[in-house]
């Protein structure tokens, strides 16, 4: 892979971003029923199809006539889209068996909201190839999709949706032993690990009471095994600094941001603390979303470096070639780099 290349390939991966971010923000409710109805009934394709030409024009592609927009459609936009299936989701063990109530408490409600038919979502973390595309998760359902959620002065803060529930499938199932989760929200990780065998006991690390409050009233005592579960009130760094080498943690699952804006720095802080706690497995919601963040960031900085003939050396390692920029960029170097450039910033 030549430097133009991967460097080519980072700015659409930015691209991308950006313009997902424009349209999940302001248009995300533009792609109706009927204009992918007409596109499917006018040109015999389907659903996804229909939705992702829909989705291009409002992105400002030009599939017609503009070469490099149609390839940009083809290898980005196009396997970035899923459509999703409400049946999938209403079988989930949590929203099959736990019943969430309208209640308010403070500024805290636990309510409800609504995916309409066609609504662009983003519905699990960025998938990331070996040459460094990133392609994010956008996804939309035919049918509206309802789900519960927990709002704070009306914002809605967190949810028990598709995103929720694919992005903590993995760290699900890593878990064991004696685990704790950094955050609360509405249980969704707490009640889905208390119900494996392998798992002993769950800690739960929250610093909102009303958050706790709203929980403990209404959704713990619907919990099979809520005899697994402590809850303690507390900052998540004031409790990570009371862990040690002898601690009897096990597994660690860090999920205390609203999304990978604010998830960043928070991310590079608990970083830290795993070279100090080898004995605890650590894992972080949104991984790559975040890897992301980081990826752009020292790609930037090291394409300068490179083609003004600079030497780059990363973790003891000369960056060479081209080659050696992609591994260093990597998801795997990059947790490793991570907690390597917070605890220079100490």
């Amino acid at each position: 892979m030549t430097i133009n290349k991967l460097k080519n390939t980072i700015d659409n991966n930015n691209k991308l971003l950006r313009l997902y971010s424009v349209y999940l923000n302001e248009y995300s409710e533009m792609i109706t029923k009927e204009l992918v109805q007409d596109i499917v009934n006018d040109c015999g394709v389907d659903e996804k199809t229909a939705f992702v030409s829909l989705l291009s024009a409002m992105l400002g592609l030009d599939t017609v006539d503009n070469r490099d927009d149609v390839l940009f459609e083809r290898e980005y936009i196009a396997p970035s889209v899923t459509q999703l299936s409400n049946e999938k989701y209403l079988s989930d063990p949590y929203l099959v068996n736990i019943k969430i109530p309208r209640a308010r408490l403070g500024s805290w409600e636990l309510t409800s909201a609504r995916y309409q038919s066609y609504e662009g979502l983003i519905w699990n973390d960025i998938q990331v190839y070996k040459d460094l595309k990133e392609i994010p998760s956008l996804a939309f359902f035919s049918e509206p999709f309802e789900f519960p959620c927990v709002t704070e002065n009306g914002r809605e803060w967190m949810a028990i949706k598709p995103n929720e529930i694919e992005t903590m499938r993995l760290p699900i199932e890593k878990a064991h032993g004696n685990v704790v989760t950094l955050g609360l929200g509405m249980g969704y990780f707490t009640y889905m690990v208390s119900e494996k065998q392998d798992v002993s006991s769950v800690t739960v690390i929250e610093r909102d009471e009303n958050v706790i409050e709203l929980f403990k009233a209404f959704i713990h005592p619907q919990f099979k095994n809520k005899d697994k579960i402590r809850i303690i009130n507390c900052d998540a760094f004031d409790y990570l600094d009371t862990l040690n080498a002898l601690s009897s943690v096990d597994y660690l699952f860090a999920d205390i941001w609203h999304d990978a804006s604010d998830g960043f720095p928070l991310y590079l802080r608990i970083k830290k603390y795993e070279e100090r706690l080898r004995n605890i497995r650590f894992e972080y919601w949104i991984e790559e979303m975040l890897l992301s963040q980081l990826r752009s960031m020292l790609f930037s900085t090291a394409y300068g470096q490179l083609k003004a003939g600079e030497r780059l050396t990363v973790l003891g390692k000369v960056i060479q070639s081209e080659d050696d920029l992609c591994e260093m960029l990597s998801s795997d170097n990059l947790k490793i780099l991570a907690s390597k450039l917070r605890k220079a910033e100490n």
